[in-house]
């Protein structure tokens, strides 16, 4: 009913894997930002359904908790599925059980771990190929942003293709599709006016330098046009912008980050 896999998943860290039944699983991963990615899915025969996810702060446990709420809720909002608050219950205090009974290390350290409290000053969570600050691409819909920010500074066309919308005081920037009728955010941009962590730890604040970057994410895929003054280094899931200019006239000078993107492995 409850596994951790032994290898590392895509953000760095470890994944638990708990069966409610052989449809239905939830995956927690976690990142090395400290925080867990819980994504609930449905097997589909030959591949999964996902029909939620969310970024948590909180302890192993009480991420667990957090997600069997929010299954109950999603299996209560849909006539088809049957699933009582005892049925609930009963099976979380089962992994719950089973977490305290581990012989895990891994899994009994994540489950004691300290809360992460967040305040004004937090640290920005980017997760490359998932979000930014607990939203994820392709999951959250702009109306979901407003009803967190509030009204953004600025609303940006661009081309006709994509709105962005830009809170510049929360160093964050969202953008949607024009001919999405659901304004589902595909991707999403921190500008380093709020300090920020990637999943590997790197410290954005407008004083990281390209030459981490390359540290940590190796080398990826230069990307430019002679019609913009800004120049990017490409990953799967994550992309990190420079000035061009600073970048063609190097002279011993660091290269420094101006934002990052991110959108969806």
């Amino acid at each position: 009913m409850l596994s951790r896999y032994s290898d590392k998943n895509k953000f760095g860290g470890y994944t638990w894997q708990i069966k409610l039944d052989s449809l239905f699983h939830i995956f927690v991963e976690d990142s090395m930002n400290k925080t867990f990615v819980v994504t609930f899915k449905e097997w589909k025969w030959m591949s999964y359904k996902t029909h939620f996810s969310f970024v948590s702060n909180l302890n192993l446990i009480e991420t667990i908790k957090d997600a069997f709420e929010k299954i109950f809720d999603f299996f209560q909002s849909d006539s088809k599925y049957e699933w009582n608050h005892n049925q609930k219950n009963n099976k979380l205090n089962e992994v719950i059980e089973l977490i305290k009974i581990s012989n895990d290390p891994v899994t009994i350290e994540y489950s004691n771990r300290n809360l992460n409290m967040t305040d004004n000053t937090k640290t920005l969570n980017i997760i490359r190929g998932v979000g930014i600050d607990e939203n994820i691409v392709n999951l959250t819909m702009a109306q979901m942003i407003f009803e967190k920010y509030g009204e953004p500074e600025n609303i940006i066309n661009h081309n006709n293709y994509s709105m962005e919308l830009q809170y510049s005081n929360k160093g964050m920037s969202f953008f949607y599709k024009i001919s999405d009728p659901l304004k589902m955010i595909y991707f999403m941009m921190a500008t380093g006016e709020i300090k920020c962590e990637t999943e590997t730890g790197l410290i954005f604040d407008k004083n990281l330098t390209m030459d981490k970057v390359l540290d940590d994410y190796g080398m990826g895929k230069p990307v430019g046009n002679d019609e913009s003054e800004e120049a990017k280094m490409s990953y799967s899931g994550i992309l990190f912008y420079v000035n061009k200019f600073e970048l063609m006239n190097l002279q011993g000078d660091e290269i420094h980050i101006k934002k990052i993107g991110i959108l969806e492995l």
